[in-house]
């Protein structure tokens, strides 16, 4: 498991980074910045708990028990693909709400 985890090192410090981003966005644009942590946070517990799931799960499968590897291994991708999209939906979301902050004069359109 802990290869696993290893192997997705860059991704975890990238979602922690964009987290404390937008924790020090959070008195501009407070409600997008929920989002984005929220979803952020989804994301980081995601990738520990199916490094774990994909470590040790497969495993725990008795020859003979009326599920094959290849099944079981097609089932938890299904259960890990559908979570990562609401992760990311939560994301996406935060991506294109509505924010009230003021826009400085020289960039304003005329």
């Amino acid at each position: 498991m802990m290869r696993t985890v290893l192997l997705q090192l860059p991704s975890l410090l990238a979602i922690i980074g964009c987290m404390v981003f937008a924790i020090v966005r959070w008195q501009r644009y407070p409600s997008v910045s929920l989002r984005v942590a929220i979803s952020l946070a989804l994301l980081l517990v995601h990738a520990l708990f199916f490094a774990f799931v994909f470590a040790f799960v497969p495993d725990w499968v008795k020859p003979g028990a009326g599920l094959t590897t290849p099944t079981l291994i097609s089932i938890l991708a299904f259960i890990y693909h559908s979570l990562l999209a609401g992760a990311l939906a939560i994301l996406l979301s935060a991506v294109y709400m509505r924010r009230n902050a003021s826009v400085p004069s020289c960039i304003r359109p005329t």
